[in-house]
């Protein structure tokens, strides 16, 4: 992530923390002008706000540095890792995306009884870390998994391992369109259609464009495709 007028670039880093790297710098072997800690396992994402630095990471909590007050706030948010972090346009909410994992016994194997986990995505209040909505409907079990607002803040789109994207009301949580992984192509209204292989074409990264009359987004998965998608229509 950058500051407002490019000068200092924050990176997040398996080794637990955000480096801040100031980009005027004249050498080379330039070190970085501060270290953000506290997290107890690789931070995996990272997002700035006008005042914060927030990082999501696989200890399943959601840290955001207050720059003004030079204190941290620590959101546990799962048990499990997660993987992606998105901040709403107004600055009051946040978008995680959770890997689930069938719940353990104690020697390490499933519990009896317990179902299988398909994983997540929460929407929860910026300033207190309360949980507002739940996102499901997708498999994130194994790989990372983004999910993204839509331009104008009403939607939710979110990648899964089997190949699809999905897209949810964000004050109803339903699902109300998603890619389709095989099956024939109809003329069904408002639904998209896609030629990913389920299990073979994760989709790991989204980004809605910000012009929501444009009604575009762009997608990124481990099959080495990027695929540009409109609205109500065929990539």
């Amino acid at each position: 992530a950058l500051n407002d007028d490019d000068t200092v670039l924050f990176t997040a880093s398996n080794d637990k923390t955000v480096k801040c790297w100031d980009l005027r710098a004249q050498n080379n072997n330039r070190d970085p002008i501060e270290t953000l800690e506290g997290s107890t396992d690789s931070v995996t994402a990272i997002t700035r706000t006008s005042n914060a630095i927030v990082t999501a990471s696989v200890d399943g909590a959601v840290r955001v540095y207050d720059l003004r007050k030079g204190c941290m706030q620590t959101d546990f948010i799962s048990s499990d890792p997660i993987t992606s972090l998105a901040v709403s346009a107004d600055e009051r909410l946040y978008l995680v995306s959770c890997l689930e994992t069938p719940s353990r016994g104690a020697e390490g194997t499933p519990s009896s009884g317990s179902s299988l986990a398909k994983g997540v995505v929460r929407l929860l209040d910026l300033a207190s870390g309360k949980l507002f909505r739940e996102y499901r409907g997708h498999l994130h079990q194994n790989v990372k998994i983004e999910a993204q607002f839509s331009a104008d803040g009403r939607h939710i789109f979110g990648g899964s391992e089997d190949g699809r994207v999905l897209c949810w009301d964000l004050l109803q949580t339903t699902v109300v369109d998603e890619t389709r992984t095989s099956g024939p192509v109809t003329n069904e209204p408002g639904r998209r259609r896609d030629h990913h292989q389920p299990g073979k074409d994760a989709i790991s990264s989204l980004a809605c464009h910000p012009d929501e009359d444009k009604g575009i987004f762009l997608t990124a998965g481990y099959s080495g495709h990027v695929k540009l998608w409109k609205y109500n229509d065929t990539p």
